[in-house]
């Protein structure tokens, strides 16, 4: 079936299950938009919460790094720390409430093969603390080096036990390797530590110590003044405990993974595997360990990622939780809540739609009928008015016709009647002033000036019949009625006046051409006496762009007064505006902006 938006039964055929599609579609939108939001807050808390613990983490080892370092320069800067001493300076420094995680402070001294026997005796013989001294100690494990690293002082001292006289270059692969890249680059070094026994891995950071007042500019300088190195061990699982939320800190799971730092290759990914792998958050929660693999397979898994160096190590950082942990039950239904709400809008708008174009259909007919009636009666009214205006313009032609043929008449009386008789007591007056000038000198006198007012009488009389009709024997030629106008207008009002008229020739319609003289008689009249011009200038033209004629009236006077033009409140106005109305043409007045007023009669 073909559909017209014009048919109002098709409106209502088709709008209500437009806007019933329409409306299940935003429904759909809105659950998917709804759906989106929830997502993108829970993973804003899942972010801000991922940020919390690891500023938590970075806070401590930061912690630990200043505690190490100020070991470092508590031995260095000593002429002489005994064992006591080290004691009271760990003991002094509280990790047990202070620098939690903290296992072990220790101190290794650096002992070339020469020394060795001098190096045991001083450690045997020491009863700073001990009363009859350490007589079993050694360097374990045992054997010929050219140089050692034995832990010597090992704080608190229930870890002195399994660390007290270790080497630190042979007691576990990359012992040397890590000790040397101490002892020749100043920094810090780390290393996973197991527990034996334990399934706790801990981290150990190391920090080379030199002779006080030594050089250490150079790696030479710093072999040559190096004296020993500082360590301490943290537990990763206290570590990571401490930074959890306490509210809930099993539901975010936190992989810690160590790489050495730089790289060996430029292009190396740092790739979490087994082999790496620090410390799993899932391990401090034996109970859930079981329910960890599957949760990871079920919903929206949340991850998160960041790096944090330390020392020679790139500590790998990764977060990882459903999504359904940090979206309540009612974020969850949210979307179904947002999409029913909008379905069940839907429909209740679908219903109302379809009752109200039913009711738009049904009363389409009455409102097309009075339509229909109100159309006849506007018709039947703008006809009594188009013939009622039709009806006041040719009253208004046939008035001024009626002046004009009354004109007319005035000046052939004038012309034909008053002026003969005037012309012929001219003659009488002049024969009689002949007659007498033998006889009579002063009667003579007398004549002669009876016949120069008379034959002024006999001029003003045509003057003025050539006013009164200034088209009667030139049909249709008005350049010559404008130029009497102008030679009437100097010779009467003693003002400059002139005429530039190029249609003037072809103006064969005596109407219009009547009409325009009168208007420009009229302008001249009311320039004289209304603006006291001294000027007057007359231009009728044809305008090119559109073929029709144009007057303008240009005088130098006071100017016409604008609300008075307006309002039209003159006679002459309104007669000059309903001649140019008469022959299709309207006229308009403004100031001339030199002086004076503008007629526009186009």
């Amino acid at each position: 079936m073909k559909f017209d938006l014009n048919n109002v039964r098709d409106l209502v055929r088709y709008a209500a299950w437009i806007e019933l599609a329409l409306g299940l579609s935003l429904s759909a939108a809105a659950f998917v938009a709804v759906d989106a939001q929830v997502a993108k807050e829970a993973r804003a808390k899942f972010e801000a919460e991922c940020s919390v613990i690891e500023q938590s983490m970075v806070m401590r080892l930061s912690n630990y790094e200043g505690l190490l370092l100020g070991l470092s320069g508590f031995m260095r800067h000593a002429r002489h720390v005994a064992r006591g001493e080290f004691r009271e300076y760990v003991t002094e420094l509280d990790l047990r409430s202070r620098h939690i995680g903290v296992t072990t402070l220790n101190f290794a001294r650096h002992v070339r093969d020469g020394d060795k026997k001098a190096f045991l005796r001083s450690v045997r013989e020491d009863r700073d603390i001990a009363r009859n001294g350490y007589p079993n100690f050694s360097i374990t494990p045992a054997g010929e080096r050219a140089s050692y690293h034995p832990f010597t002082y090992v704080e608190p001292q229930f870890a002195a036990r399994s660390l007290f006289g270790v080497d630190l270059q042979a007691c576990c692969e990359g012992g040397a390797p890590n000790l040397a890249a101490m002892r020749d680059g100043g920094g810090v070094v780390t290393s996973p530590v197991i527990i034996a026994g334990s399934e706790d891995y801990q981290l150990g950071m190391r920090l080379a110590t030199y002779r006080a007042g030594a050089a250490t500019n150079t790696v030479e300088q710093r072999r040559e003044a190096l004296t020993g190195s500082v360590g301490l061990r943290f537990s990763l699982s206290h570590l990571l405990q401490s930074a959890l939320p306490a509210n809930n800190p099993e539901r975010i799971r936190v992989r810690m993974y160590s790489y050495h730092y730089p790289p060996p290759e430029a292009d190396f990914i740092f790739t979490p595997s087994k082999q790496n792998l620090l410390i799993d958050s899932a391990a401090l929660w034996p109970w859930k360990a079981g329910q960890d693999g599957k949760a990871d397979d079920a919903g929206e898994r949340l991850k998160s990622r960041s790096n944090r160096l330390l020392g020679d190590r790139m500590l790998d950082i990764n977060f990882e939780a459903s999504v359904n942990e940090f979206s309540g039950a009612f974020d969850r239904w949210l979307p179904y809540h947002a999409a029913a709400l909008g379905a069940i809008c839907t429909l209740l708008l679908f219903a109302l739609l379809r009752s109200l174009l039913r009711s738009l259909l049904r009363s389409r007919v009455d409102l097309e009928e009075a339509v229909r009636g109100r159309t006849r009666d506007l018709t039947q009214a703008s006809e009594k008015m188009r013939s009622e205006r039709d009806q006041r313009i040719r009253l208004e032609r046939e008035i001024l016709n009626v002046a004009e043929d009354e004109r007319s008449l005035l000046g052939r009386e004038l012309h034909d009647d008053l002026g003969q008789t005037l012309a012929a007591t001219a003659c009488l007056a002049q024969s009689l002033s002949q007659d007498l000038e033998s006889r009579w000198a002063q009667g003579a006198a007398q004549a002669s000036l009876i016949e120069r007012h008379i034959s002024g009488m006999v001029e003003k009389s045509r003057l003025l019949a050539q006013g009164l009709m200034p088209l009667a024997s030139q049909v249709g030629t008005i350049s010559v009625a404008l130029e009497q106008l102008a030679r009437h207008a100097r010779e009467s009002y003693r003002i400059g006046c002139q005429v530039t008229c190029n249609p003037g020739d072809i103006l064969e319609d005596r109407e219009t051409a009547r009409e325009l003289y009168r208007i420009a008689q009229e302008a001249v009249l009311n320039a004289v006496r209304h603006g006291h011009a001294t000027s007057v200038n007359i231009d009728l033209s044809v305008v090119p762009s559109t073929g029709r004629l144009r007057m303008l009236i240009v005088d130098n006077g006071g100017g016409i007064d604008e609300e008075r033009a307006k309002k039209s409140a003159g006679i002459g106005l309104r007669i000059m505006r309903s001649r140019a109305g008469s022959i299709g043409m309207s006229l308009t007045l403004e100031r001339n902006p030199e002086g004076g007023t503008v007629v526009r009669v186009d």
